[in-house]
């Protein structure tokens, strides 16, 4: 069975960006959406009992609409939980370290990163994610 995290929600609360009431209405009422969907799709079934992760990896391999509705309702409800735990109070600002010096050398620095960004998200999402090999 699926859940929320509630803890980072609340680790998050104080951010100046973003309201605490912006991201209390996310995870309260669109986070949990996916949630509560999710777990009426797998109640009785073979993902009842598996962790988030699986249930993604195991219905990704089906074409049945039961399942492109688990997979679609899992996935976004781990994309949330990754976005809240990515959040952090005070967080955000120019990434220095390696961090920045990748960005520097990949994109010409955060700027035209930000620019790359804007032109590569999809039109129906605010996020995309920025990960690199191991």
């Amino acid at each position: 069975m699926a859940s929320t995290p509630r803890t980072a929600v609340r680790q998050v609360g104080s951010r100046t960006d973003i309201s605490a009431r912006t991201l209390e209405f996310h995870h309260d009422h669109h986070h949990r959406a996916y949630v509560d969907k999710l777990n009426k799709l797998i109640a009785g079934t073979s993902f009842d009992r598996m962790p988030l992760e699986e249930i993604i990896l195991a219905s990704s391999k089906s074409e049945q609409k039961k399942n492109v509705d688990i997979f679609n309702n899992a996935a976004q409800a781990w994309n949330h939980t990754f976005l809240w735990n990515c959040m952090r109070a005070k967080g955000g600002g120019k990434p220095n370290g390696g961090l920045g010096r990748q960005l520097d050398q990949a994109f010409g620095g955060l700027d035209k990163f930000h620019e790359q960004f804007k032109a590569r998200r999809s039109a129906s999402s605010a996020a995309l994610c920025l990960a690199r090999p191991r």
